[in-house]
């Protein structure tokens, strides 16, 4: 059974800022709520490894994203250091897909085309008949690029939002006044994040699909669409 991304979303963005912008108050302070509030992303990272007997690459390295959080926040680490980090992820991401991109487990595949939803055996017949296995090769591998140029470009409007939000915090102030500041600057920040990733990657998107399906097509004979598996619906149970 497949785990609901709208739930996800809430266990690991949209929870985790309430609580460290407003939750200091009734969580025994600050660094109470911080921690409690990196709880949920690993919650949902712990649920996924036990449901799905696997942990996707997405979730693992936003575990490591809540964790090096916790640990700037414990250290005291502030400022342009956590706008940093924030376009650590979506660049690790892009590195993959760029490095990857020649080889059969390539983060596209992985991320898009996933063979659970496409037919390639049927892709990879035609591709066969007509000679073509080699040009459908070259053309994963430029779409790889393609799809890793998305998350450099996510990179940098984090690191670009993370600059702005991440603003020094004076060290005069007491250490439950710094810890209420950066909870706030962290609550902000997990807010506006999943903006900058998705926006630039959903517009990449709808150019990128409409194009590497003319280009399948072009190829096979095949779009996208074409080579879609289609779900069996299930039999009504005969009344006894």
């Amino acid at each position: 059974m497949r785990r609901n991304p709208i739930l996800s979303l809430f266990l690991s963005v949209i929870l985790p800022s309430i609580i460290l912008q407003k939750g200091a108050p009734y969580l025994g302070g600050p660094t109470h709520a911080l921690w409690i509030a990196l709880m949920f992303p690993l919650a949902d990272g712990a649920i996924e490894r036990v449901r799905e007997k696997k942990l996707s690459l997405i979730a693992g390295l936003g575990i490591c994203n809540v964790l090096l959080s916790g640990f700037f926040a414990v250290a005291q680490i502030t400022g342009h250091w956590f706008a940093l980090k924030e376009a650590v992820l979506p660049v690790i991401l892009g590195l993959l897909a760029y490095f990857t991109a020649h080889t059969e487990k390539n983060i596209l595949t992985a991320m898009l085309l996933n063979p659970s939803v496409f037919n390639f055996n049927k892709l990879n017949e035609a591709l066969a008949q007509q000679n073509r296995s080699a040009e459908f090769a070259v053309l994963l591998t430029k779409s790889n690029r393609y799809f890793a140029g998305s998350f450099f470009v996510s990179g940098f409007v984090n690191w670009l939002m993370g600059f702005f939000i991440f603003t020094p915090i004076d060290s005069a102030l007491t250490s439950e006044a710094r810890s209420e500041m950066l909870n706030s600057q962290l609550g902000t920040m997990t807010q506006w994040s999943i903006v900058g990733l998705m926006i630039p990657l959903m517009i990449f998107l709808i150019f990128f699909l409409r194009w590497f399906s003319k280009q399948v097509h072009a190829l096979s004979g095949f779009t996208l669409d074409d080579l879609m598996i289609e779900k069996k619906k299930k039999e009504p149970a005969k009344p006894l």
